[in-house]
Protein backbone atom coordinates (compact mmCIF):
# COMPACT_ATOMS: atom_id res chain seq x y z
CA UNK A 1 0.00 0.00 0.00
CA UNK A 2 1.03 2.89 -0.75
CA UNK A 3 2.63 5.41 2.01
CA UNK A 4 2.48 8.70 -0.19
CA UNK A 5 -0.76 10.66 -2.12
CA UNK A 6 -0.59 13.96 -4.65
CA UNK A 7 -2.44 16.55 -3.02
CA UNK A 8 -4.76 16.52 -6.26
CA UNK A 9 -5.16 12.73 -5.45
CA UNK A 10 -6.53 13.64 -1.58
CA UNK A 11 -8.62 16.43 -2.82
CA UNK A 12 -10.60 14.43 -4.96
CA UNK A 13 -10.81 11.26 -2.60
CA UNK A 14 -12.02 14.11 0.26
CA UNK A 15 -14.56 15.04 -2.15
CA UNK A 16 -15.72 11.24 -3.16
CA UNK A 17 -16.64 11.05 0.75
CA UNK A 18 -20.49 10.83 1.34
CA UNK A 19 -21.48 13.32 3.96
CA UNK A 20 -24.10 11.47 6.01
CA UNK A 21 -24.64 14.35 8.31
CA UNK A 22 -26.50 12.56 11.81
CA UNK A 23 -27.70 9.11 11.16
CA UNK A 24 -30.31 7.66 13.72
CA UNK A 25 -31.72 4.52 13.85
CA UNK A 26 -34.15 2.26 16.37
CA UNK A 27 -33.65 -1.57 17.21
CA UNK A 28 -35.73 -4.32 18.32
CA UNK A 29 -34.22 -7.31 20.22
CA UNK A 30 -32.54 -9.06 17.79
CA UNK A 31 -32.29 -6.21 15.08
CA UNK A 32 -29.05 -4.90 12.96
CA UNK A 33 -28.63 -1.71 11.63
CA UNK A 34 -25.64 -1.33 8.65
CA UNK A 35 -23.68 1.88 9.10
CA UNK A 36 -23.42 3.51 5.79
CA UNK A 37 -19.92 4.34 4.43
CA UNK A 38 -19.11 7.71 4.54
CA UNK A 39 -18.85 11.05 7.19
CA UNK A 40 -21.03 10.86 10.48
CA UNK A 41 -21.18 14.74 11.97
CA UNK A 42 -21.47 12.53 15.59
CA UNK A 43 -25.01 13.41 16.33
CA UNK A 44 -26.66 10.40 15.15
CA UNK A 45 -27.94 7.96 17.61
CA UNK A 46 -28.47 3.90 17.09
CA UNK A 47 -31.24 3.23 19.95
CA UNK A 48 -32.28 0.25 21.67
CA UNK A 49 -36.55 0.23 22.09
CA UNK A 50 -37.72 -0.22 25.35
CA UNK A 51 -38.09 -3.93 26.66
CA UNK A 52 -41.67 -3.05 27.53
CA UNK A 53 -42.56 -1.67 23.88
CA UNK A 54 -41.41 -4.91 22.40
CA UNK A 55 -43.60 -7.17 25.32
CA UNK A 56 -46.80 -5.65 24.93
CA UNK A 57 -49.31 -8.17 26.54
CA UNK A 58 -51.79 -8.88 29.36
CA UNK A 59 -51.46 -11.86 31.19
CA UNK A 60 -50.96 -11.97 34.72
CA UNK A 61 -49.47 -14.38 37.16
CA UNK A 62 -52.71 -15.96 37.82
CA UNK A 63 -52.98 -16.53 33.91
CA UNK A 64 -49.51 -18.73 33.76
CA UNK A 65 -48.90 -21.80 34.90
CA UNK A 66 -46.72 -22.48 38.04
CA UNK A 67 -43.34 -22.82 37.58
CA UNK A 68 -43.55 -20.51 33.92
CA UNK A 69 -41.99 -17.57 32.99
CA UNK A 70 -43.29 -14.83 30.46
CA UNK A 71 -42.16 -10.59 30.02
CA UNK A 72 -45.35 -8.34 30.13
CA UNK A 73 -45.05 -5.00 29.50
CA UNK A 74 -41.09 -4.95 30.09
CA UNK A 75 -41.51 -6.96 33.56
CA UNK A 76 -40.78 -10.96 33.93
CA UNK A 77 -44.12 -12.13 35.58
CA UNK A 78 -44.01 -15.94 37.55
CA UNK A 79 -46.86 -17.94 36.76
CA UNK A 80 -48.53 -18.59 39.82
CA UNK A 81 -51.53 -20.96 38.48
CA UNK A 82 -51.79 -24.31 39.38
CA UNK A 83 -51.28 -27.57 37.30
CA UNK A 84 -54.19 -29.54 38.31
CA UNK A 85 -53.50 -32.17 35.36
CA UNK A 86 -56.81 -34.40 34.66
CA UNK A 87 -59.61 -34.00 36.69
CA UNK A 88 -61.74 -37.14 36.86
CA UNK A 89 -64.86 -37.16 39.08
CA UNK A 90 -67.42 -39.68 39.82
CA UNK A 91 -69.22 -39.08 43.10
CA UNK A 92 -72.74 -39.71 44.95
CA UNK A 93 -72.59 -36.02 45.72
CA UNK A 94 -75.23 -33.79 43.18
CA UNK A 95 -72.49 -31.00 43.14
CA UNK A 96 -68.93 -30.93 42.31
CA UNK A 97 -66.58 -27.90 43.51
CA UNK A 98 -63.87 -27.55 41.18
CA UNK A 99 -60.65 -25.96 42.08
CA UNK A 100 -59.47 -23.40 40.73
CA UNK A 101 -56.22 -24.38 38.57
CA UNK A 102 -55.33 -25.64 34.91
CA UNK A 103 -56.94 -29.23 33.65
CA UNK A 104 -55.36 -30.98 30.43
CA UNK A 105 -58.50 -32.82 30.48
CA UNK A 106 -60.62 -35.39 32.32
CA UNK A 107 -64.08 -36.66 32.94
CA UNK A 108 -67.07 -36.07 34.88
CA UNK A 109 -69.01 -38.28 35.35
CA UNK A 110 -72.63 -37.22 37.09
CA UNK A 111 -73.98 -40.97 36.85
CA UNK A 112 -73.80 -42.30 40.67
CA UNK A 113 -75.60 -39.28 41.43
CA UNK A 114 -78.19 -39.40 39.15
CA UNK A 115 -79.05 -42.61 39.98
CA UNK A 116 -78.79 -41.84 43.55
CA UNK A 117 -81.07 -39.17 43.59
CA UNK A 118 -83.65 -41.02 41.69
CA UNK A 119 -83.68 -43.96 43.75
CA UNK A 120 -83.82 -41.73 46.89
CA UNK A 121 -86.94 -39.72 45.17
CA UNK A 122 -89.00 -43.37 44.59
CA UNK A 123 -88.09 -44.70 47.54
CA UNK A 124 -88.90 -41.76 49.57
CA UNK A 125 -92.24 -41.45 47.43
CA UNK A 126 -93.38 -45.00 47.75
CA UNK A 127 -92.65 -44.55 51.58
CA UNK A 128 -94.94 -41.69 52.26
CA UNK A 129 -97.35 -40.74 49.83
CA UNK A 130 -100.53 -42.36 50.90
CA UNK A 131 -104.57 -42.64 50.56
CA UNK A 132 -106.70 -41.77 53.70
CA UNK A 133 -110.52 -41.51 53.61
CA UNK A 134 -113.27 -41.09 55.52
CA UNK A 135 -116.96 -39.14 56.01
CA UNK A 136 -117.77 -35.63 56.99
CA UNK A 137 -121.02 -33.58 57.15
CA UNK A 138 -120.99 -30.81 55.04
CA UNK A 139 -122.62 -27.75 57.44
CA UNK A 140 -120.68 -24.71 56.82
CA UNK A 141 -120.96 -21.82 53.82
CA UNK A 142 -118.06 -19.95 52.42
CA UNK A 143 -118.16 -17.62 49.38
CA UNK A 144 -116.81 -19.17 46.56
CA UNK A 145 -116.23 -18.13 42.85
CA UNK A 146 -118.45 -19.68 39.89
CA UNK A 147 -117.22 -18.50 36.81
CA UNK A 148 -116.98 -15.32 37.90
CA UNK A 149 -120.13 -14.67 40.26
CA UNK A 150 -119.52 -15.12 43.81
CA UNK A 151 -121.99 -17.42 45.44
CA UNK A 152 -122.33 -18.78 49.13
CA UNK A 153 -121.91 -22.80 49.04
CA UNK A 154 -121.78 -25.33 51.57
CA UNK A 155 -117.75 -26.57 51.92
CA UNK A 156 -116.35 -29.90 52.53
CA UNK A 157 -113.85 -29.16 55.73
CA UNK A 158 -111.58 -32.11 56.56
CA UNK A 159 -109.14 -31.26 60.03
CA UNK A 160 -105.98 -32.83 61.02
CA UNK A 161 -105.85 -34.94 57.92
CA UNK A 162 -102.23 -36.23 58.91
CA UNK A 163 -100.03 -35.53 56.20
CA UNK A 164 -99.60 -33.01 53.46
CA UNK A 165 -102.51 -32.92 50.86
CA UNK A 166 -102.06 -33.54 47.06
CA UNK A 167 -105.10 -34.24 45.60
CA UNK A 168 -108.82 -34.86 47.37
CA UNK A 169 -112.16 -36.36 46.06
CA UNK A 170 -115.13 -35.71 47.28
CA UNK A 171 -118.37 -37.29 46.90
CA UNK A 172 -121.97 -37.41 48.39
CA UNK A 173 -122.70 -41.03 49.33
CA UNK A 174 -126.17 -41.22 47.72
CA UNK A 175 -126.09 -38.52 44.90
CA UNK A 176 -123.98 -37.82 41.92
CA UNK A 177 -122.61 -34.11 43.19
CA UNK A 178 -118.29 -34.79 43.48
CA UNK A 179 -115.80 -32.16 44.12
CA UNK A 180 -111.98 -32.63 43.26
CA UNK A 181 -109.66 -30.29 44.87
CA UNK A 182 -106.02 -30.42 43.52
CA UNK A 183 -103.62 -27.82 45.33
CA UNK A 184 -104.28 -24.14 46.99
CA UNK A 185 -106.14 -22.78 43.33
CA UNK A 186 -107.96 -25.40 41.46
CA UNK A 187 -111.16 -26.55 42.70
CA UNK A 188 -113.89 -28.72 40.35
CA UNK A 189 -117.38 -28.93 41.63
CA UNK A 190 -119.62 -30.94 38.95
CA UNK A 191 -119.09 -29.05 35.91
CA UNK A 192 -118.09 -25.79 37.63
CA UNK A 193 -114.54 -24.63 37.92
CA UNK A 194 -114.06 -21.86 40.73
CA UNK A 195 -110.00 -20.34 42.38
CA UNK A 196 -110.26 -19.14 45.61
CA UNK A 197 -108.01 -19.30 48.24
CA UNK A 198 -109.68 -21.69 50.58
CA UNK A 199 -107.56 -23.70 53.36
CA UNK A 200 -105.17 -26.40 52.02
CA UNK A 201 -102.95 -27.77 55.02
CA UNK A 202 -102.21 -30.75 56.47
CA UNK A 203 -104.31 -28.95 59.66
CA UNK A 204 -107.77 -27.89 57.81
CA UNK A 205 -108.93 -28.36 54.38
CA UNK A 206 -112.04 -26.85 53.06
CA UNK A 207 -113.57 -28.24 50.29
CA UNK A 208 -116.11 -25.98 48.24
CA UNK A 209 -119.38 -28.07 46.75
CA UNK A 210 -122.13 -27.05 44.57
CA UNK A 211 -124.64 -27.58 47.11
CA UNK A 212 -126.84 -24.91 50.08
CA UNK A 213 -127.88 -27.86 51.74
CA UNK A 214 -126.54 -30.14 54.67
CA UNK A 215 -124.98 -33.41 53.20
CA UNK A 216 -122.56 -36.21 54.49
CA UNK A 217 -119.73 -36.15 51.78
CA UNK A 218 -117.17 -39.26 51.80
CA UNK A 219 -113.65 -38.03 50.61
CA UNK A 220 -110.61 -40.00 49.54
CA UNK A 221 -107.16 -37.87 49.98
CA UNK A 222 -103.55 -38.43 48.92
CA UNK A 223 -101.24 -37.04 51.37
CA UNK A 224 -97.52 -36.99 52.03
Amino acid sequence: MSTSITWSDLVNKIKGVTNRGAVSSSLNCGGSYTIPAGYHNGSGKITANSLSSQTDASAAAGQILSGYTAWVKGSKITGTMANKGNLNWSGSNTTYTVPAGYYSGGTLNSKTSYTNGYNAGVTAGKATARVVSGTVQATTNENVNYTGSTVSKRVVIINNIGGTPLAIFCRISNRSENTVRFGNTMFISQTYQVTSSHAWSSSSIHIPTNTTSNQTWSYWAVIV
